[in-house]
């Protein structure tokens, strides 16, 4: 039973966040908690998984808007790696990290991550930052790679566990 990962797009992305979200709260149904705040919070960091993929995708299609009108090759080029990254990188977690903890950790560490690079991004002058203009490209090259492996890894690791969990 191999699982691929499906390229989505953002309004995809979108949907598969909300239908998530809408999945955890129904299982706070179903879940025993030791108390009202402790539900409360399985709530909230269901809303805030949620919220973070709407931040980041909104921030990367921003950055992206931002790049054209500028006109800046160099900066769309890297706009073009940051904004792959954050969408891979969503979609790894949408569809293969099933602890809500283990999700809500990731994205927060890819919000701050592509708030980063986004801001590195907004801020540099390719024509008078050479090298900086040359090590963010390295760098946001480098991220959509690994977001792109890490996928690629996740879709062949999960059969194996699955096949463990039920034998």
């Amino acid at each position: 039973m191999s699982r691929d990962l499906v390229d989505l797009s953002p309004g995809q992305l979108h949907k598969l966040a909300d239908l998530i979200h809408r999945q955890e709260v129904q299982k706070l149904q179903e879940l025993p908690f030791k108390s009202y705040s402790a539900q409360q919070k399985y709530l909230s960091d269901t809303i805030q998984a949620r919220d973070s993929v709407y931040h980041i995708l909104e921030s990367a299609q921003d950055m992206i808007t931002q790049t054209e009108a500028e006109k800046d090759a160099t900066k769309k080029d890297i706009a073009k790696d940051v904004y792959d990254y954050c969408t891979k990188a969503i979609g790894t977690s949408l569809q293969f990290i099933r602890s809500y903890n283990a999700r809500l950790t990731y994205l927060d560490k890819l919000k701050s991550h592509s708030d980063d690079l986004i801001n590195q991004l907004k801020w540099l002058n390719p024509a008078t930052q050479e090298k900086e203009a040359q090590r963010l490209a390295l760098e946001a090259g480098m991220y959509k790679k690994a977001a792109l492996e890490n996928a690629k890894k996740l879709q062949h690791f999960l059969p194996a566990i699955l096949k463990m969990a039920q034998g």
